[in-house]
């Protein structure tokens, strides 16, 4: 997510475009925090749009941003044992 961050950040990249668009799908933590695939705190969302719209090179363009970030700190895990295939809760195991 650092490198995601820093090519983001790097306002050479939207010279030229007309709008910025994020799409993150991870898991998050109950502090609005998204997580990385070590299960580590990376970036606040609040945050992380506040960043983006503060860049000098998206002033008065349109941020759309799609953050589908869980807030628990449990995890879905395949199972075996319910309909689905997927455990809802982890203590179901």
């Amino acid at each position: 997510m650092r490198q995601i961050a820093r090519f983001m950040k790097n306002e050479s990249n939207h010279v030229g475009c007309n709008m910025f668009l994020l799409t993150v799908i991870c898991h998050g933590n109950k502090e609005g925090k998204l997580m990385d695939t070590d299960g580590n705190p990376t970036w606040d969302t609040e945050e992380l749009a506040k960043e983006i719209s503060e860049l000098d090179s998206l002033k008065g363009k349109p941020k759309i941003f799609f953050i589908q970030a869980s807030r628990g700190g449990e995890y879905l895990l395949r199972g075996e044992g319910s309909k689905s295939g997927f455990y809802s809760h982890a203590s179901e195991i």
